[in-house]
């Protein structure tokens, strides 16, 4: 056998493993038992507890991990508005040097750093972690909890190192890779009104286009929405067959001027991950270039998604896109985030 075969069956050989240590791509989001982790772009990862919790008993529990050697670690226990007495794991007091974060309503137990990393190395192997409080005690499910955290050690490069939540080597925490940078957009410039002598025209132009594209029936429609978008454009937000404030959206960017021209305007998603829900609650600010969209009845129970772009000067690119799928009651901001971008 000659010596380049030979180097082809070793790299056959070796192949599993390669595939095996490759990164994992971002953004992601899984579901692992109970629990739920998210990357974002630049491998900052989100895994939190995960159930449908309509009684609201769960002991909403999040880790949050940014990428990079000095990434910063938190976690954080959402205990609602009464003092926690004592927290129990797997029935037996648990002691840590927890932050007291006071909020508007309730307050949180929030760990950092090495007294994060290891409570979490505990909790890794634990079944339940419990915290008994005035109004009756509140429980987090950890099964999942393992597989969540070592998701993230695997999109930051952690596994064997350190600093790894889960499979803990001798590599140093140095040596993990750096965190991806953030996407940039460009600054969006605040424009002036629309001219109202125009407005009528403009609303007919937009009509006329989505009635020949099939998008109305019978030529009716529930809602058309007009805003300064640029120097030569306005923004149309034409709303269809709502339920509420449930509605299937659609986007024209629209000249300011005649012939008032008309055209889709698309909305970026660098990938399928991303790809945008037009469908539920859909607003616009001029000031700031920003198109927000949720469903708000998936929302008030904690869960859906969450969805900013801002508007480049051709198309609506993301600009933060955070996900829940099992409402939980968690509130949006403690969501995994998959996507952000700065500018």
């Amino acid at each position: 056998m000659g010596r380049a075969t030979r180097w082809n069956w070793l790299a056959l050989a070796l192949l599993p493993g390669l595939v095996m240590a490759a990164p994992e791509q971002v953004p992601l989001y899984r579901e692992i038992k109970d629990w739920a982790v998210g990357c974002d772009n630049t491998r900052a990862c989100t895994a939190l507890l995960a159930i449908d919790d309509e009684l609201m008993t769960g002991l909403h529990t999040i880790v949050r991990r940014e990428a990079g050697p000095k990434g910063k670690l938190e976690l954080t226990l959402r205990v609602g508005p009464t003092y926690v007495d004592q927290l129990l794991l797997d029935g037996q007091p648990l002691s840590a040097g927890w932050q007291h974060i006071q909020r508007q309503y309730d307050y949180d137990l929030r760990l950092e750093g090495d007294g994060a990393l290891t409570l979490l190395r505990q909790l890794r192997n634990g079944a339940q972690l419990s915290a008994l409080t005035e109004d009756g005690e509140l429980i987090a499910s950890l099964q999942g909890l393992s597989g969540a955290l070592l998701v993230i050690d695997a999109v930051q490069g952690r596994v064997g190192h350190t600093d790894a939540l889960v499979r803990v080597g001798d590599a140093p925490a140095a040596s993990v890779p750096d965190a991806p940078p953030v996407a940039r957009l460009p600054r969006y410039s605040a424009v002036p009104a629309l001219d109202d002598n125009h407005r009528q025209e403009m609303g007919d132009a937009v009509l006329r286009w989505a009635t020949e594209q099939g998008v109305m029936e019978d030529s009716r429609y529930n809602n058309l929405e007009l805003h300064p978008l640029d120097e030569a454009h306005a923004l149309g937000i034409l709303s269809t067959g709502c339920s509420g404030e449930f509605c299937a959206n659609y986007l024209y960017r629209v000249s300011r001027s005649a012939p008032y021209q008309v055209s889709e305007l698309s909305v970026e998603a660098p990938v399928p991950l991303l790809a945008p829900n037009l469908s539920g609650f859909m607003a616009f600010d001029a000031l700031t270039g920003q198109l927000y969209a949720t469903d708000k009845s998936l929302l008030e129970r904690g869960c859906g998604l969450v969805q900013h772009w801002r508007y480049d000067g051709m198309v609506m690119r993301p600009e933060r896109v955070a996900r829940m799928d099992r409402c939980g009651y968690v509130k949006p901001e403690f969501w995994p985030v998959l996507w952000r971008a700065e500018g």
